[in-house]
């Protein structure tokens, strides 16, 4: 399950697995980008927003090197992604590499490996002739349904090259599946008490998740799946939360964006178990031609400090797929 508009593919995978923004100045014309550079994905490369960063706590865009202070800064960095696009995982690569210059070997989390894979993975790490390039193999990556391994490669290569540790960070499907069922009970109660899930959502914040969610399950969740996958969802979440924390260190999140926002996601768990400690959640999003003003991606794509943006790799409408396939089914059973 991959909830969020801005990784609506990998939203569908679960659909099928699982059965405000605040008014911002307009954009000025075209400036110069901070990130520039020779990108892989082709849709929107004009887009006016192409390569620049936005600041939320300056409400400005903002040259490369603030966002990269922010980032040596940071206890916990968080790395949000469009999972199929390539550009979103050298930026998430490049980021690491700007953290891992401090020093202190942050731990790297990915989402994508379920955390029952712990020991597997460990395994693979500690063998001699251990390559970013076996990872996706030794964690059953292709079985995943997550993008091929090769595009998050350079993220993991990153990691080798500072010796950083990896751990996994996600819920297995079974486990996510299990919690649909049967809530955090599903976890066991020592467990949702040390994720912090027995912290409920507030109303506001349990009715935008809930809108969210609808949106990235295309409109097709039925309503009372709603209660079950918010609960779903703040599982992962806590997971990702608490296998940042395990490492006793700093640590940085390799996640889509719906994991990385600042309101319900990761980061909302990590300041509820370590409110002193410092977290940079960066959101890596797609331009959207229709869209021109960093207030509109806040409202769609979830809150964080730094929005980056970046052309689109896919622009295919996957919701109208999804729809059309389930039509033609609903039809084939008639």
């Amino acid at each position: 399950m991959k909830p969020f508009p801005s990784n609506l593919k990998y939203g569908m995978i679960a659909l099928a697995v699982l059965f405000a923004a605040a008014v911002l100045p307009a954009m000025p014309g075209r400036a110069q980008p901070a990130i520039d550079r020779d990108w892989i994905s082709k849709a929107h490369r004009d887009h006016p927003l192409v390569g620049r960063i936005w600041s939320t706590s300056q409400r400005a865009f903002v040259p490369r090197d603030t966002l990269d202070r922010a980032i040596v800064a940071s206890r916990y960095l968080l790395l949000g992604e469009k999972h199929d696009n390539p550009d979103h995982h050298l930026l998430q690569a490049e980021f690491l590499g700007v953290r891992a210059g401090v020093g202190d070997h942050p731990t790297v989390v990915f989402e994508m490996i379920p955390r029952a894979l712990g020991d597997t993975l460990a395994a693979y790490l500690a063998r001699p002739d251990a390559a970013p390039a076996g990872i996706g193999a030794a964690v059953g990556w292709k079985k995943s349904g997550w993008p091929d391994w090769s595009i998050y490669r350079p993220i993991a290569e990153t990691a080798f090259r500072h010796r950083l540790p990896i751990r996994p960070g996600g819920l297995a499907n079974t486990t996510v599946r299990a919690v649909v069922r049967q809530g955090y009970a599903a976890l066991g109660t020592a467990q949702e008490t040390r994720w912090k899930l027995d912290q409920p959502l507030t109303g506001t914040a349990a009715l935008r998740l809930a809108k969210i969610l609808d949106a990235s399950h295309c409109g097709l969740l039925p309503k009372a799946m709603a209660g079950p996958m918010i609960k779903a969802q703040r599982a992962r979440d806590a997971s990702m939360a608490d296998a940042m924390i395990a490492g006793g260190g700093p640590a940085v999140l390799i996640a889509g964006d719906g994991h990385v926002r600042t309101d319900f996601g990761v980061a909302a768990f990590l300041a509820i178990r370590q409110p002193d400690a410092s977290r940079l959640a960066v959101g890596i999003v797609e331009v959207d031609p229709e869209a021109t003003r960093p207030g509109e991606y806040l409202a769609r794509d979830g809150v964080f400090d730094f929005l980056v943006f970046t052309p689109a790799f896919d622009t295919s409408d996957h919701c109208a797929e999804l729809k059309a396939r389930m039509a033609e089914k609903t039809g084939q059973k008639k």
